[in-house]
């Protein structure tokens, strides 16, 4: 690792992962060890979260539960216009602790909100703290403790 904090990705890796340049990844903490893996990005989250819908939910999570065709289409047009939309912090945190409650598996939330996290199209206001949040839950954590530590 360099000084800056850089990592050289090996070729076998990165033929393994599919990973090419300009491709995003994801590292995160599993069962104390660091891990990495291509990003799948937001929209090829959409519908996978098993949330029941709710009439005022955010878009996001419109868009990872069932499917929100108008948010999609804002984010295909924030990326190919290189704009980052704003992703308040308070809507990733709510997801997360909805999905928690809602009973679904910690690590699959984890990962779909790490893929959320490293997507280009979105600003997240404290955006180390959010992922130190869905570090914390997908390792069956307090996420909230986790975010308020790196927020310090």
């Amino acid at each position: 690792m360099t000084a800056k904090g850089q990592v050289t990705i090996p070729v076998t890796v990165r033929f393994a992962l599919g990973i090419a340049p300009g491709d995003e990844v994801v590292f995160a903490i599993e069962d104390g060890r660091g891990v990495f893996r291509r990003a799948g990005g937001v929209l090829a989250r959409a519908g996978t979260l098993a949330l029941p819908s709710r009439a005022d939910a955010p878009a996001l999570e419109r868009l990872l539960a069932t499917g929100d065709d108008a948010f999609a289409d804002r984010i295909r047009a924030a990326a190919s216009g290189g704009e980052r939309l704003a992703l308040p912090d308070a809507v990733v945190l709510d997801l997360l602790a909805r999905a928690l409650a809602a009973g679904l598996d910690p690590r699959e939330v984890a990962d779909c909100l790490r893929d959320v996290a490293a997507d280009r199209a979105f600003r997240l206001d404290h955006a180390r703290a959010v992922r130190a949040a869905i570090d914390a839950a997908g390792d069956g954590g307090d996420p909230l403790a986790a975010y308020a530590d790196a927020r310090l």
